[in-house]
């Protein structure tokens, strides 16, 4: 038994979604806009919003995290190349 050519099916059904999606631009929540994005910059988002909103597990972590204690190395040196963008 032959087997049904399905090309012209299956490019149709191509150019048929890329042309439902050709001018689809999905909306970024509001918490996406962070210090790392321009629309963020913008808001004048800093670290602050980053970490308390950006920066949320879902679902929240079950293990104490193991890097905490790095933190506060981390702001020095983010408090350093402010300081040296500041110049």
């Amino acid at each position: 038994m032959k087997r049904p050519y399905l090309g012209f099916q299956t490019n149709t059904a191509v150019r048929n979604k890329r042309q439902q999606l050709e001018h689809y631009v999905p909306a970024i929540p509001d918490w996406a806009n962070d210090k790392h994005t321009v629309e963020g910059t913008k808001l004048r988002r800093g670290i602050e919003h980053f970490r308390a909103e950006a920066a949320k597990l879902v679902p929240p972590p079950t293990e104490p995290d193991t890097y905490v204690e790095e933190v506060p190395i981390v702001e020095a040196e983010e408090a350093a190349h402010e300081a040296d963008d500041a110049t």
